[in-house]
């Protein structure tokens, strides 16, 4: 995920693109998953 985003910005698209922000919500459910799943 994080190489696409990379990518989508290096393309000039920038941090406000529609596909950007879905890549990003992605990523906050993986981080919310970790969090959650990780022994106490």
């Amino acid at each position: 995920m994080r190489r696409e985003m990379e990518q989508t910005y290096e393309q000039g698209i920038g941090f406000q693109s529609e596909h950007l922000l879905a890549i990003s919500q992605k990523l906050d459910v993986k981080i919310n998953e970790f969090l959650h799943c990780r022994p106490s």
